[in-house]
């Protein structure tokens, strides 16, 4: 009997798109380089057309903030514009 075997070699168990679940087409995926995820390009929205070059965050690691923000953005100063509670 014939082998129907594909000559691409089957994928990987542990990668797997965040949007589809396919573990196929992983030349087309992107891994995040915050959280590792897998994500198909044309799954994102809007879909990429090209890798993009430097550091990739994911939709999911973008909407949490996992990047470490200014010092400044932490602070709670009361304004005196805004300040009603001082006389």
């Amino acid at each position: 009997p014939g082998c129907y075997c594909s000559s691409l070699p089957p994928p990987s168990d542990d990668i797997h798109c965040q949007v589809c679940q396919s573990p196929f087409d992983e030349h087309q995926m992107l891994l995040c380089d915050i959280c590792n995820a897998a994500w198909h390009m044309d799954c994102l929205l809007p879909p990429l057309t090209t890798i993009p070059h430097g550091l990739w965050k994911c939709p999911l690691c973008l909407s949490r903030h996992l990047l470490p923000q200014p010092a400044t953005l932490h602070l709670r100063l009361p304004s005196p514009i805004l300040d009603f509670d001082s006389d």
